[in-house]
């Protein structure tokens, strides 16, 4: 039986890297990405990848993705949290509510 793999920011990068290693592992891995176009080119890669569209910012995203998770997996093995967000520049420049998202995700 495989093991399923929660993924957080999946849709490039390091996170993209990780999902591929996975599934080609053998690992089921539930994928989570913002945007339509990267849930599409991820589950490409690997029959073993299933992408949801969730932004972990919102609450509303993060309930909407378990509910759909556990009506297909009956449980999750493992986490990875992976999710995050760029963030250049000198701190106090920043703005208090892009300083907030950075610690949220």
């Amino acid at each position: 039986m495989k093991k399923n793999i929660l993924l957080t920011g999946a849709s490039s990068g390091i996170g993209q890297n990780i999902a591929q290693t996975l599934a080609d592992n053998g690992f089921q891995v539930l994928a989570t990405v913002r945007k339509i176009e990267d849930k599409i080119n991820l589950e490409k890669l690997n029959p073993n990848i299933k992408a949801f569209l969730a932004d972990l910012i919102n609450p509303n995203d993060i309930k909407n993705l378990k509910t759909e998770i556990e009506k297909e997996y009956k449980n999750i093995d493992g986490i990875i949290n992976n999710a995050g967000m760029a963030f250049t520049g000198l701190m106090e420049y920043a703005q208090i509510d892009e300083l907030k998202a950075q610690f949220e995700i």
